[in-house]
């Protein structure tokens, strides 16, 4: 039997993305004027670039699934959490207040259910299941924080869902831009005096997430903290509320850190530098190179892996 020689062509896609012409940067820069910039936004544009453009620039979403998804349901549970606390803001949490918000765990959950993703039967399947992670999530929180109390700490609860913005003047290709720094930090708090940012997830946090320090001389080794800040998006997130917030708690301890709810117990998940004032210092030139990047007509907006059968509508 004759045999055929056959040639195999590799081929190789090219990666999906948007060319950053003056239209597009014209796009961005008009975006930024608008609505400022945020973590989540920075974090995004790290993560994919071209998907960057289409959720936080162009507000495009993601075709939208019958199952109530990770960010929803983390939304959901924050809000509860919130609603929860609102009316002790300013006071010291005592047991008498966790029990008290223990007993209305249960419906400010289904509010916070209903108004995220409308009154769904959350009798059976997977919406039951949901809906008892995230009751189970917030009480094992409160169990927690009954026990500090129980164990002598003092929780000044400060408030929740601060809204906290900064101006921050640089220079692009465009000229000078000021552009507002967003943050939307989950709860303030002075433990036993000192100041808590914290951030709530209600997926898994590891150590190395929050880890931001370099070793050795901190000058020569600042590549390694510019490359963290691009791949640790919730260390990312922790340094960027303290640097908003420094001017508020000038002459203040700040301890910026994650409760993850999934692990209540797990309660030293606070951000690692190895010379803070020096990493917050080099923070504001990060965030203005970030930006003259997100603007450089010489960098393309490109998918990452992860995006590249992403639909937005």
């Amino acid at each position: 039997k004759a045999r055929t020689n056959s040639t195999r062509i590799a081929y190789t896609p090219e990666p999906l993305k948007i060319v950053k012409d003056d239209g597009v940067t014209s796009i961005i820069l008009d975006s930024f004027k608008k609505r400022g910039l945020s973590a989540s936004s920075i974090n995004r544009y790290f993560d994919s670039p071209h998907e960057w453009f289409y959720t936080n620039i162009l507000k495009l979403r993601e075709s939208e699934s019958a199952e109530i998804d990770q960010a929803t349901f983390g939304t959901i549970v924050h809000e509860a959490i919130e609603k929860l606390f609102e009316p002790y803001e300013g006071e010291i949490i005592s047991s008498k207040h966790l029990n008290l918000i223990n007993d209305n765990v249960e419906g400010e959950l289904r509010r916070s259910f209903d108004e995220n993703v409308g009154r769904r039967d959350i009798s059976t399947g997977v919406e039951r299941l949901q809906f008892e992670t995230g009751k189970r999530m917030i009480e094992a929180y409160l169990l927690r924080e009954k026990n500090e109390v129980k164990n002598g700490t003092e929780i000044h609860f400060v408030g929740s869902e601060e809204r906290i913005e900064k101006t921050l003047e640089v220079e692009t290709a465009f000229g000078a831009i000021e552009l507002k720094i967003k943050g939307f930090i989950d709860r303030i708090e002075r433990r036993n005096g000192v100041v808590h940012l914290i951030d709530f997830k209600t997926g898994k946090v590891e150590y190395p997430d929050l880890d931001l320090s370099v070793k050795g001389d901190f000058e020569k080794n600042i590549d390694d903290l510019n490359k963290k800040l691009k791949t640790k998006g919730k260390a990312l997130q922790l340094l960027l509320y303290d640097w908003l917030m420094r001017d508020r708690f000038k002459n203040e301890t700040i301890k910026s850190q994650i409760i993850s709810l999934p692990a209540p117990s797990k309660r030293n998940l606070f951000l690692k530098t190895s010379n803070h004032e020096a990493t917050l210092q080099y923070f504001e030139n990060f965030l203005k190179s970030t930006v003259e990047e997100m603007l450089s007509g010489d960098i393309d907006l490109e998918a990452s892996e992860k995006y590249k059968f992403a639909v937005f509508t």
